[in-house]
């Protein structure tokens, strides 16, 4: 029998803005200038359209920060990659920092961190950004970057609470006696 972990989804913050993908595989939240996004698998060029449409209108005066959750470690197909790259490209001049946690463990995950870090490193960017392992590390690092604490804060909470729904509803292997 699985073991499952106790999660109350009524608890979640509360995003101002929100938007989820048709197919449910991505979810963006706005925080002030904070878009906070937790990206399942499989993802799709679709859901990345979608997601650039509607962010559009929502973009406020001031620079934002970008905070995802990835679930998984797995290659984007190319079509994939290219309406990610589509997204980055319009609100990469309006960003001012980004953390991306990729929420998995292992070896695979592990290689993917270091892989999408060289990328980031090797692709030229205005701002500063970077891969994580945990949501908490990941929000300490954007508050270092001295803007928007509180909607930095938020955003990180609504993002640990997407990860802890994650992992309640996965099925759990009782411990070894």
């Amino acid at each position: 029998m699985a073991l499952r972990r106790r999660y109350d989804p009524s608890a979640m913050d509360r995003p101002d803005h929100y938007y989820e993908s048709a197919r449910g595989v991505i979810r963006i939240g706005r925080f002030g200038p904070v878009f906070a996004g937790v990206y399942g698998t499989p993802l799709t060029a679709e859901a990345f359209d979608e997601i650039l449409a509607w962010q559009g209108p929502l973009m406020p005066a001031e620079p934002i920060l970008q905070f995802s959750l990835a679930f998984g470690a797995h290659r984007l197909q190319p079509e994939v990659q290219a309406a990610a790259d589509r997204l980055l490209t319009a609100y990469g001049p309006r960003t001012c920092g980004s953390a991306t946690v990729l929420s998995a463990t292992g070896f695979q995950a592990s290689a993917a961190r270091a892989a999408l870090a060289t990328i980031y490193l090797l692709t030229r960017v205005s701002y500063p950004r970077k891969v994580f392992a945990d949501v908490a590390e990941a929000e300490l690092w954007l508050r270092s970057l001295g803007k928007y604490p509180d909607a930095i804060t938020a955003a990180g909470r609504w993002l640990a609470q997407a990860e802890a729904a994650r992992i309640a509803s996965a099925p759990l292997t009782p411990p070894s006696p």
